[in-house]
C-alpha cells in the first residue's frame, strides 16, 4: 500500500501457512514457522523517477535492522502494476534476489 501522503505499507505471507495444532496455544516452533513465512514494515517512501527506484523507510519492522534504514527498490511501470526488485544480503544471509509485482485496486478514498 502507498497513499499519497507519503506512507506506505507491506505484508507479505504464505497463502497457505501451516496450522496450528491448537490455535488457542501454538508451540515455539509453531510460531517460528509462522515468522519464517511472513515479512512486514511500514514507513515513509520516496520515488526517485529518473533512476527507476523507490526508497521505503521502515518506521516498524517485524525485522528489527530494517528500523531506520534505507530500502532500495527498483521499479517499473506496467499499466496498473508496479514491479519492484531487489538483491540485497540481509545480515549474516546468503545473497538474494526477489521481484514483487503490486496492482492498483481501486476503491473509494
Amino acid at each position: 500500500m502507498y497513499d499519497k501522503t507519503g506512507h506506505m505499507c507491506v505484508t507479505l505471507a504464505n497463502p497457505n501457512p501451516q496450522h496450528w495444532e491448537d490455535p488457542a496455544k501454538p508451540s515455539d516452533s509453531e510460531r517460528a514457522l509462522t515468522h519464517k513465512s511472513m515479512e512486514a514494515y511500514c514507513g515513509i517512501y520516496e520515488v526517485r523517477e529518473k533512476e527507476g527506484r523507490v526508497i521505503h523507510r521502515p518506521e516498524l519492522a517485524e525485522w528489527p535492522y530494517y528500523i531506520g534504514s534505507d530500502q532500495v527498490r527498483n521499479f517499473h511501470i506496467e499499466g496498473d502494476r508496479l514491479i519492484l526488485s531487489l538483491e540485497e544480503t540481509p545480515p549474516n544471509g546468503e545473497k538474494r534476489r526477489s521481484q514483487i509485482t503490486w496492482e492498483k485496486v481501486s476503491g473509494q478514498q
